[in-house]
């Protein structure tokens, strides 16, 4: 049966969590010094530690992550949040941990247990939709910042090579010879410091040549 250490303060959140998962888990709680938990994390390398994201004493969650995947590298590493977070989720992402749950979500947590142990990550679904819009942004605005310093003539050609046209189907859309779409491109690659044109196509069936 898998290991699992929980981390935390409270000791009827984590009674709790003991009982939620003890059919399917090996549960130890701790409620000791996040340091003291350390130790303790070595010696019995449990296959997943539970950590409570409201660990007082100014502890940063986010290192001591980190350490616990020091002492044991195959350990999965998990926090339980009590509410949704930017600054809490952004770190969770940033140090690569495997996944979060939200208490509100608690009776999600065996089988979120369970994806991390399979290789898989778990974080809530408005977590990954907030994130990903986030990303999908600046993305955006990236792409608008690379495309401002281009010509309306080759902001016009970039559309119709992220539409997937060919140089020849571009050129006579446009009604320009395809050495004008050739010399075109040549300048938004320049521009835009691409090494290829392909870099330009959201759809990599685009077929454009420069």
């Amino acid at each position: 049966m898998d290991k699992v250490i929980v981390i935390g303060r409270n000791p009827l959140e984590l009674l709790g969590l003991k009982t939620l998962l003890k059919t399917g888990f090996e549960v130890i709680v701790d409620t000791s010094d996040v340091w003291d938990a350390l130790d303790k994390i070595k010696k019995f390398a449990p296959n997943i530690v539970l950590l409570d994201a409201n660990l007082n004493g100014g502890h940063d969650l986010a290192e001591f992550s980190g350490d616990i995947k020091e002492v044991c590298p195959d350990t999965k590493v998990m926090w339980l949040l009590s509410e949704e977070d930017e600054e809490t989720e952004l770190a969770a992402l940033k140090c690569s941990i495997d996944g979060c749950v939200l208490k509100t979500d608690i009776n999600h947590l065996p089988r979120a247990l369970k994806l991390i142990q399979e290789e898989e990550v778990y974080f809530p679904g408005s977590f990954l939709k907030k994130w990903l819009n986030k990303i999908v942004s600046l993305v955006e605005a990236r792409d608008s910042d690379d495309t401002a310093q281009l010509s309306e003539r080759e902001k016009e050609i970039v559309e119709q090579v992220r539409a997937g046209k060919t140089n020849q189907e571009i050129a006579e859309y446009l009604y320009i010879s395809v050495e004008t779409v050739k010399t075109h491109l040549k300048n938004v690659r320049r521009k835009m410091n691409l090494k290829r044109v392909r870099q330009l196509s959201y759809s990599s069936s685009a077929d454009v040549q420069s």
